[in-house]
């Protein structure tokens, strides 16, 4: 199953649509599933984070939903 699965990405991006995932997990998946997968980018944790890998330079970009001074507070409020 997973192998059809990864094939069925394969033939999607040969046909030039790149899938987007959507998922629950933390950001250290999503930066796995980014590397492994032919997808245009990962949504994690529930919405908080992008990923997107860049195959021919090697590169991955990160975006953060909230900015450090908002993750900060959010922080102190768990403390």
């Amino acid at each position: 199953m997973v192998a059809q699965a990864y094939s069925a990405l394969e033939r999607l991006d040969a046909a030039g649509l790149r899938p987007v995932v959507v998922t629950g997990r933390p950001a250290g998946w999503c930066d796995h599933i980014a590397r492994r997968l032919p997808l245009a980018g990962v949504i994690g944790e529930n919405g908080a984070c992008w990923f997107h890998y860049d195959c021919a330079q090697r590169r991955m970009q990160r975006r953060l939903w909230k900015d450090e001074a908002e993750r900060q507070a959010d922080r102190k409020r768990r403390t």
